[in-house]
């Protein structure tokens, strides 16, 4: 599975500099206030779109619970954004924040996470092939089905 993630984000993938995303996310945070909403949208769409794309590009179709999480957490890795734990529980995949870059684009740690959060929502809810409802405290991220 790994092979196939990284071979996807190198053909579709843009590799950015980590403080170039890091200072224009920020700044983006400072600004955006109520329109926060639509930045997590946006990112929600741009979750689903990358399931998509992973999808047709690796000819997978249909994911149980355990292949998510662990889908999840390759993802993650593969595209640079840090190392995250994921696990499944009950109904759910419990993802914990390891280390991101994305931390220290804001001081509050969901706002930081917040493209993160809405791109797990829209990337499991297109690989499960059903809407997701997503929970979050802090570096904790909760997926449930």
């Amino acid at each position: 599975m790994e092979e196939k993630v990284e071979k996807f984000l190198r053909e579709e993938g843009v590799i950015l500099p980590k403080d170039f995303v890091v200072e224009v996310y920020s700044q983006i945070l400072k600004v955006a206030g109520p329109f926060s909403g639509l930045m997590r949208r946006g990112s929600v769409e741009a979750g689903r779109s990358a399931a998509r794309a992973f999808k047709e590009n690796s000819n997978l179709e249909g994911f149980d619970v355990q292949k998510l999480a662990e889908l999840m957490g390759i993802f993650f890795k593969s595209a640079g954004f840090g190392e995250i734990e994921s696990s499944v529980e009950g109904e759910s995949i419990r993802v914990f924040v390891k280390d991101s870059f994305l931390l220290k684009a804001h001081s509050d740690e969901s706002k930081a996470l917040s493209p993160l959060i809405g791109a797990l929502e829209g990337f499991a809810s297109e690989c499960y092939g059903k809407p997701v409802k997503v929970e979050v405290k802090g570096r904790e991220i909760r997926v449930s089905f």
